[in-house]
């Protein structure tokens, strides 16, 4: 019996659609809060020597939906594993690259030196927002950033998926991360009112 298993990373909205990405996901909070707060700490990451630099392991879902369906349809008898992740280890995009890419958008960013300093503050500053902004900010899953994370190699190989990306419509590889892509997703919290545009602020 041909078996197809997926393990999935981050899952980011779709590339296409105005307005379609999911609120209460731990990748919207945070943009949102940074927009809001306009602070980010220096850097999200802890250098690790060798490491090739820090990188953020997510795909837009609509690749994701597109790669497993296409990857679905080919034949076989097996049971195959694919890791779907964004295979670009070495891109040197990570959230201090979104960091830039929000302050490139016009929304002012502070970079607070330390870490824990940026997480107190960030936190002051989020718990002091109206009820339903404060409910809709990272403030209930900042424990996820409360410690920089490391910028260490990809644990998951993902060969195999991107070997079968490279055969698919959609292909011939997985898709990096842009600063098109960034600006879309800041497009898509404003349409539904969870930022204000720059020139309002």
């Amino acid at each position: 019996m041909p078996v197809n298993v997926f393990r999935g990373d981050m899952m980011l909205p779709d590339r296409r659609f105005r307005g379609q990405i999911n609120p209460p996901d731990i990748f919207i909070r945070l943009l949102q809060s940074l927009v809001i707060t306009g602070l980010a700490p220096a850097s999200f990451y802890t250098p690790i020597a060798g490491s090739g630099g820090a990188h953020y392991d997510g795909l837009p879902v609509d690749f994701i939906a597109a790669a497993i369906v296409g990857v679905g349809r080919s034949s076989h008898r097996e049971i195959r594993t694919f890791h779907v992740v964004n295979d670009h280890h070495d891109d040197g995009i990570s959230l201090d690259t979104f960091v830039d890419w929000i302050e490139a958008a016009g929304y002012p960013m502070q970079r607070v030196a330390m870490h824990d300093e940026w997480v107190r503050r960030i936190e002051a500053r989020l718990q002091a927002l109206p009820t339903e902004t404060r409910q809709q900010s990272v403030l209930g899953v900042l424990e996820a950033y409360r410690r920089p994370f490391k910028a260490a190699a990809a644990l998951a190989v993902s060969d195999h998926f991107a070997a079968a990306v490279a055969s698919l419509p959609i292909g011939p590889r997985v898709p990096h991360l842009t600063r098109e892509y960034i600006e879309k997703c800041l497009e898509d919290l404003r349409a539904r009112g969870l930022i204000d545009s720059p020139s309002t602020r």
